[in-house]
């Protein structure tokens, strides 16, 4: 499965988040899109509203869910995107307490170049 995770509350960046989710599941891979901290006011942008409606005639709605679930789901995936506001950290916490290993992607700390290497190599979840 290929997991959008929206984090965001800019409109603009909901909405683009929402397109990404629209366009990764064309290929016919299994795509879900997650909306941690979602606020039903954001569907009155009708960029949001399209998105969403799109996904939902697409047979794969978007839904609100919790961080847990969302950590829950990233571990599981395929593939992540992380979608966040403009300035917040990018980064999604993927263990913690009971939370069976995992750990944290801090930007700072990766290799661009080797980063790249490794998503044209692989078959596992990239986080952004």
């Amino acid at each position: 499965m290929l997991l959008v995770v929206v984090m965001a509350t800019d409109r603009e960046r909901v909405a683009e988040a929402l397109r990404a989710a629209i366009g990764l599941g064309l290929r016919g891979d299994p795509a879900c899109a997650l909306l941690v901290g979602w606020s039903p006011r954001l569907e009155e942008d009708p960029r949001i509203a399209r998105a969403l409606g799109t996904l939902e005639r697409l047979g794969r709605p978007a839904r609100a869910a919790t961080l847990a679930e969302a950590q829950a789901a990233a571990r599981a995936a395929r593939a992540v995107e992380v979608w966040t506001d403009p300035g917040s950290p990018r980064r999604l916490e993927l263990g913690g307490a009971g939370g069976g290993g995992g750990g944290s992607l801090d930007p700072r700390a990766v290799d661009s170049r080797r980063l790249v290497e490794q998503i044209f190599e692989a078959d596992a979840a990239v986080l952004w």
